[in-house]
Order: C-alpha cells, then structure tokens, then sequence
C-alpha cells in the first residue's frame, strides 16, 4: 500500500508541481490521511489473510529497467497532457 501511495504521489507531483503545489504541500496533505490509511491496510491484511512486509528491499538491475522504462512511457502518456 505504501509503495502506491508513493507512486500516487509522485505522479501527482510531476503532474501537478509547482511553485505552489510543491513538495511540502503534498507532504502535509500525505501526512493528513495516514491515520486513515494504517488501520486501512491493517484490515485489508486481516481480511485477506495476508502479511505486507514494508522492509525496504534491495531491487535487482532488471526490476530499475522496467521502472525507467514505465517512466518514460508515463512521461509521453496522453492521460497527462
């Protein structure tokens, strides 16, 4: 959940940033919504069973290539524009 929130939020900047809609506002709008979203993902994990591990994971070469890739497809999207 974390890392599409991440990614939510990425684009969201790269869409939408500038001088004032910066970063700092996105982060205190973020913050806002995290005592929603902790026990969300707790009982979305309880109810499917499943344990998510947020251990930050060391990615592999070919895993960046995919990320850059869908990046510079995003960049050109037409949903963007």
């Amino acid at each position: 959940m974390k890392k599409l929130l991440n990614l939510e939020l990425k684009s969201l900047f790269r869409a939408r940033g500038n001088s004032t809609f910066n970063i700092e506002t996105i982060f205190k709008s973020s913050v806002l919504t995290l005592p929603y979203t902790a026990p969300l993902c707790t009982t979305i994990e309880r109810a499917f069973c499943v344990h998510i591990n947020n251990a930050h994971t060391v990615k592999g070469g070919a895993h960046i290539e995919i990320l850059s890739l869908a990046d510079a497809i995003a960049i050109d999207s037409i949903v963007r524009r």
